[in-house]
C-alpha cells in the first residue's frame, strides 16, 4: 500500500480504533505499555523529554509518555485517527485506562500503568500532546530533535519503505535519545495456524491457501518478509501487506543507523498457542479467557528469554543511539 491506501484503510476505523474488547490486542497494548515504563524507570530519564510517537494513531502512547511529565508530539497518516487524539484530554487518563476492556488482566496493567507513569512524572506538570498528519518516511522536523522516539504498535511493519523510515528515526533522534519500537516477528506460532486450519477443513477461521500460507512459512527464512495479513475490523476484513521483521537482520540494519538495542522482549510468544482469530474475537467464552490467562502468565515469565522471544509475534526492541 502506499501512504493514501494506508491512510484511507486507518480512516475507515478511526471511531472504533479504541473499541477493544478482544483478548489478542487488549493483551499487547497492556503488556506494550507496561514494557515501555519498566525501560523508562531502569533509565532514570528526567520528565520534560521531548518526544516523537510515530503512527501515534488514536494517541495510546502521546498520552503515556505524556503521564510519565514528557511532551510528545504525535504524527500518523491518518487525518481521522490524528482527529480523535486531538480531541482526547490529557488529564482524563490520570484516573482512568487508555482503552475500555472487559477482562480483569487490563484493569491489572492500566492501575500498574497509572502508578508508574504518576511516580515517573513526579512533580512535573501534565503537558497536553500534540498531534499532526505526516508521513513516517519523510519527518517534517530538523534533526537531532528528539530526546526519545517511539515507533510501536506495528507502525513499521506497515511502511513499504521502513528502511527509509528508521533513516528518519536516526535523523531525528539526538545523541544518546532512547528508541521505543516494535515490530511484527518474522518467526511465530501463528504462521502455523493456518496450515492447521487447512488440515481441520478450515474449522478454526484463517481461511488462507495453501500456497500463501506456505510462502508465509519457508520463504527467505533469515529476512524480512512481506505478507497479506488479514486484519480485521467490525465492519469487514481486509487483506493487509505487513512486514514480518527478521530479528537478526533488524539489529544489523539498527546498528547501521548507530542505535544500539538494549533491551528485547516478544509479546505473544506463548498466548500465541492459542489461534489469533480466537482471541481477536469479541465476547470470547469463559474457557477461552481461562486458557488464554493461564499463557500470558508463563508469557510473562519468558517473553525475555531468548528462545522464547524468537517464537513471539510482536517483537519489542528498546534502547540508544550512540
Amino acid at each position: 500500500m502506499n501512504d493514501s491506501e494506508t491512510a484511507k484503510l486507518y480512516d475507515g476505523m478511526a471511531e472504533e480504533y479504541d473499541d477493544i474488547k478482544d483478548l489478542w490486542y487488549g493483551w499487547i497494548f497492556s503488556r506494550l505499555h507496561f514494557l515501555i515504563l519498566q525501560f523508562l524507570r531502569s533509565n532514570s530519564p528526567k520528565p520534560g523529554l521531548r518526544c516523537l510517537d510515530i503512527g501515534s494513531g488514536t494517541g495510546f502512547q502521546s498520552i503515556l509518555l505524556a503521564l510519565c511529565g514528557h511532551h510528545a508530539t504525535g504524527i500518523d497518516i491518518s487525518p481521522e485517527l490524528v482527529s480523535v487524539a486531538s480531541r482526547k484530554n490529557l488529564a482524563d487518563y490520570t484516573s482512568r485506562d487508555l482503552f475500555e476492556s472487559p477482562f480483569e488482566f487490563v484493569r491489572l496493567y492500566s492501575d500498574r500503568i497509572r502508578t508508574l507513569s504518576a511516580t515517573l512524572r513526579g512533580n512535573a506538570p501534565l503537558q497536553e500532546p500534540e498531534y499532526r498528519v505526516a508521513s513516517a518516511t519523510q519527518l517534517p522536523f530538523e534533526g537531532n530533535s528528539f530526546d526519545l522516539v517511539n515507533c510501536c504498535g506495528s507502525t513499521l511493519s506497515a511502511i513499504d519503505n521502513y528502511e527509509t523510515a528508521l533513516d528518519e528515526v536516526s535523523r531525528v533522534l539526538r545523541p544518546g535519545g532512547i528508541i521505543l519500537l516494535e515490530v511484527e516477528n518474522r518467526y511465530n506460532f501463528d504462521l502455523l495456524w493456518p496450515l492447521l486450519d487447512i488440515i481441520v477443513a478450515r474449522k478454526i477461521g484463517y481461511d488462507q491457501d495453501l500456497k500463501t500460507s506456505l510462502s508465509n512459512l519457508f520463504q527467505n527464512p533469515s529476512s524480512h518478509v512481506k505478507i497479506e495479513f488479514p486484519f480485521s475490523t467490525h465492519n469487514e476484513e481486509v487483506l493487509m501487506p505487513i512486514w514480518l521483521f527478521s530479528s537478526t537482520s533488524l539489529l544489523h540494519q539498527l546498528r547501521s543507523r548507530n542505535i544500539r538495542i538494549e533491551k528485547q522482549n516478544a509479546i505473544h510468544n506463548v498466548t500465541n498457542l492459542l489461534p489469533s482469530v480466537a482471541l481477536d474475537r469479541i465476547d470470547p467464552p469463559s474457557l477461552l479467557i481461562k486458557a488464554f490467562d493461564f499463557l500470558r502468565r508463563v508469557e510473562v515469565m519468558t517473553s525475555s528469554l531468548p528462545l522464547f522471544r524468537s517464537l513471539g509475534c510482536s517483537l519489542v526492541l528498546f534502547g540508544k543511539k550512540v
